[in-house]
């Protein structure tokens, strides 16, 4: 929930923003809330005027008090896909968040 979430008042902004845009006819973009664990680049979402308002982050302390991650999943938290995505990883977490800094900058 704290990578994903959009919250209502988000979907009806992107909504808004892809009917309301000229001459837009065929756009793939990720509506997601302005959420800092976020796995998704909302870069062309934000190009036709999207402006999320609401956060997961708003919700962690108490997501995260009820249902603590559990430290060997620490990588789960990084990858889509989660626990699916890191349960046969034997790479170098370190390098993943590197090329992940290097691909926000690009």
């Amino acid at each position: 929930m704290l990578s994903t979430l959009l919250s209502p008042r988000d979907m009806a902004e992107i909504a808004r923003v892809a009917m309301e845009t000229p001459a837009l006819h065929f756009e793939i973009i990720y509506g997601v809330s302005r959420n800092s664990r976020s796995w998704w680049d909302t870069t062309r979402a934000e190009a036709l005027g999207y402006v999320p308002k609401d956060s997961a982050d708003e919700y962690a302390a108490e997501v995260l008090a009820k249902d603590p991650p559990e430290e060997a999943d620490a990588l789960a938290l990084r990858l889509q896909g989660g626990v699916f995505a890191s349960a046969e990883f034997t790479g170098d977490p370190a390098a993943l968040a590197a090329l992940a800094k290097k691909n926000a900058r690009e």
